[in-house]
């Protein structure tokens, strides 16, 4: 019976392939670090403050994960360096392969492919989450609903704007962009492997390494919920402004309502009390702009993915199947 030994440079060949993902992902925690400074309350509102700390935080747990991830891929390269010492050292002594199966076994068979059932669910639950949260909730309504207009107003007109949020969505955007590289250049690795490689310590490789690349898949297309999300967050404080009345109108009222509080003709009490009427439309409409920014910031926020820790290698070194006579 012969069997299976894999050329011990094919496993450092996939070494070496490894530990080049391992320093682009380093590369993508660094040079294109998610946007964990910079990021400014787009008003000077609570709802704003609160967008700012909490896409922050986002971005430093992201960075996080990175950083884990690279340290994933080292130790499977270190794995790698193992069975190949092992496959050298029985090479040496002209002995089976260690690990080595028979040819023909499949038993590390289509061990790679990757389960996608639930990448569907995830892109169904982010695309179809409505701008409001389910039980209609407005987090700071006691904040913002004793405001006279021209305050609320002021807060969402005069605050930094909406820049900082578009430079973190194009950020987030080029993560999710190079993330895609990364994830080819280790599924392309894998696959070579697999082709050249079987054995009890091939499916041991085989098994937690495909976790790891569903995960890579998995961070992959929450880097794009991400970016995308955030661009809606700008896209409602946008829209805010839209809905509510400027600070210039509602000056605008005040000085005439002043007007005509001091004068003394015989229209006089008319127009003031329309600029009244007018001054609590104001009221009303800037309220409802700052409940729609609340509910809609409060929902894009709770839609941001959780990221996951990658699944880790076998804590041991690859299992080492058992010598036997190689066919001559």
């Amino acid at each position: 019976m012969s069997f299976v030994i894999i050329n011990p440079n094919d496993l450092a060949v996939a070494v070496a392939g490894l530990e080049r993902t391992a320093d682009g992902m380093d590369e993508l925690g660094a040079n294109a670090a998610p946007p964990t400074q910079g990021v400014v309350p787009p008003g000077k509102d609570c709802v704003s403050i609160e967008v700012a700390e909490r896409l922050v935080a986002h971005a430093q747990r992201c960075q996080q994960v990175i950083s884990r991830a690279s340290n994933t891929l080292l130790r499977f390269a270190d794995h790698l360096k193992f069975s190949a010492a092992a496959y050298s050292a029985a090479e040496a002594d002209n002995t089976q392969a260690l690990g080595g199966l028979a040819e023909g076994d499949t038993s590390t068979a289509n061990v790679y492919t990757r389960d996608t059932s639930h990448y569907q669910t995830e892109r169904t639950r982010t695309n179809t989450a409505g701008p409001y949260a389910p039980d209609d909730h407005v987090k700071y309504y006691d904040k913002y609903c004793k405001l006279a207009p021209e305050i609320n107003s002021d807060n969402i007109y005069n605050g930094s704007g909406p820049a900082s949020l578009d430079d973190a969505t194009g950020a987030w955007k080029s993560l999710w962009f190079l993330m895609a590289s990364r994830f080819q250049r280790c599924e392309k690795v894998l696959t070579e492997l697999q082709a050249k490689w079987s054995g009890p310590a091939a499916t041991q490789m085989a098994e937690a390494a495909a976790k790891f690349r569903d995960w890579m898949y998995t961070f992959y297309e929450q880097l794009n919920c991400t970016h995308r999300q955030v661009e809606n967050i700008s896209f409602t404080f946008r829209r805010t402004c839209r809905i509510m009345t400027s600070p210039n109108d509602i000056a605008e009222n005040r000085r005439k309502a002043k007007e005509a509080a001091e004068s003394c003709d015989l229209g006089a009490a008319q127009r003031k009390a329309q600029l009244e009427a007018e001054y609590q439309e104001f009221c009303i409409r800037n309220i409802t702009a700052m409940q729609f920014y609340d509910r809609t910031t409060d929902s894009l926020l709770a839609a941001l993915p959780s990221w996951e820790e990658p699944p880790l290698p076998p804590n041991t070194p690859l299992s080492v199947g058992p010598r036997s006579q190689t066919a001559r």
